[in-house]
């Protein structure tokens, strides 16, 4: 347990194991309780470490519900637009016999943004198409544990995915857009304003970045949700409520 070393007539003691012994034993003593003991000191230990993660859980809860709750507004804003500019084309093409050269490109742009700004509530409310056989099969502690494993790699794909992503939007080789470009020429924006804006292909792709870094925020609550779940059980930590616009289960 501890090294004796001879150095001619001096002799240490070399007293590193036992400090290694005593710090692990330290970080251990919490996990169970002392031989005639107080045996309070594992709920105490757990009631330490709950009262953290709920803590914690609570101030993200209520970023990612403000958040989610803007972008999904953003997203019907989005989509209603959309279809306008697709309706409008329709008519300028088929009653006016005069094509737009922009709605396309707006149309798809707005279609991406969409669904980057609703894309997070369903990954938080379990909106994403699942293959769950084996989950449901398992037994309560197994299953956590195995979506605990699934929601850490999807956290660790989706800070890799949201660097690339931020990559290509900062490149330099992005152009600029030029069907909305003509958007601002035909409606007069620039020269009403007296500014010299132009839609760049990089505002587009901005999208991805944005929908990656929510769900890393969701992906933070959910793994935080299921720790309590795991320490206190299935009721200790409720998951929200699903807004009346995505249904209900």
């Amino acid at each position: 347990m501890f090294g004796l070393h001879l150095c001619g007539d001096d002799v240490r003691l070399d007293l590193a194991p036992i400090r290694i012994l005593d710090k692990l034993s330290r970080f251990l003593s919490p996990l169970r309780p002392a031989c005639g003991g107080d045996k309070r000191t594992v709920t105490e230990f757990w009631e330490g470490r709950l009262a953290a993660i709920s803590a914690f859980l609570s101030v993200i809860t209520r970023i990612n519900t403000t958040l989610l709750a803007l972008g999904r507004t953003m997203g019907w804003i989005a989509m209603m637009a959309m279809v306008a500019i697709i309706l409008a084309q329709v008519f300028f093409r088929y009653a006016l016999n005069n094509a737009l050269p922009w709605p396309e490109e707006a149309a798809r742009a707005l279609m991406i943004w969409m669904m980057a700004l609703v894309a997070p509530s369903a990954y938080r409310w379990g909106g994403f198409v699942s293959i769950d056989l084996l989950a449901d099969a398992l037994p309560r502690m197994a299953r956590n544990l195995l979506l605990l494993a699934i929601f850490i790699l999807s956290l660790v794909v989706l800070i890799i995915m949201l660097g690339h992503a931020w990559t290509h939007y900062s490149s330099p080789i992005l152009f600029n857009s030029s069907g909305l470009n003509r958007l601002l020429q035909d409606t007069g924006i620039n020269q009403a304003f007296g500014t010299n804006f132009e839609f760049r292909t990089s505002y587009i792709y901005l999208a991805m970045s944005v929908c990656l870094a929510l769900m890393i925020s969701v992906s933070a609550e959910l793994i935080l949700r299921l720790l309590g779940r795991i320490a206190a059980g299935e009721d200790a930590f409720p998951t929200p409520d699903m807004p009346a616009a995505m249904g209900s289960e």
